[in-house]
């Protein structure tokens, strides 16, 4: 197994490159930690944005961190610190579905495939729960995101997967473009 700091610091050097070109990316400090209980179990990792300027990076060493899971989720973390800087990521179900479809689109378009988590198609019945619950403020994104009451894990990343993708061919604009578009764009036509 080689140096967590080694996929660590070759997935941070490729994710700041594109971010910085495609959503000119500055002044964002990206924390690295030891924190196997705040990781995707499967990748040994995960990630956090707490503000527009910092971004956490929880790691498990002991798990082989592969480069290309970093770049994953810095790409989708760096969307989220660029999009705090405009409308926010919010606090609203709805606005946590775009922001979350957001970052997963722009993550998509880097990686060239649809993230871990958003991956599945969402039942009906918990697709509609979603739309009956928009307004939900603040969010439990325990319940929403990862799966800790009655919804499975990842629920919410699918719906703002699916929410978004759907909606990107008639907007003309890349997730990278619509980093600071409003969540209203995506959401008026389900209230």
């Amino acid at each position: 197994m080689r140096p967590v700091t080694d996929g660590v610091q070759e997935g941070f050097v490729r994710a700041l490159a594109i971010c910085q070109r495609e959503l000119q990316v500055n002044s964002v400090a990206v924390h690295v930690i030891d924190a196997p209980d705040d990781c995707i179990p499967e990748w040994g990792l995960g990630g956090s944005t707490f503000s527009p300027h910092t971004i956490v990076l929880a790691v498990d060493p002991h798990h082989d961190i592969d480069p290309a899971h970093v770049y994953s989720t810095l790409v989708h973390e760096f969307h989220h610190a660029m999009r705090w800087r405009g409308p926010g990521c919010g606090t609203s179900l709805g606005d946590r579905l775009v922001s979350e479809g957001l970052a997963q689109a722009f993550e998509a378009d880097c990686t060239g495939e649809a993230p871990l988590y958003a991956r599945g198609i969402p039942v009906p019945s918990h697709r509609q729960l979603a739309m009956a619950a928009l307004d939900e403020d603040p969010a439990n994104d325990g319940r929403w995101f990862f799966g800790a009451a009655d919804l499975p894990r990842w629920l919410g990343y699918q719906l703002g997967y699916e929410l978004v993708t759907k909606q990107l061919p008639g907007l003309h604009r890349s997730a990278a473009q619509l980093v600071a578009e409003p969540a209203a764009t995506f959401l008026d036509r389900h209230r």
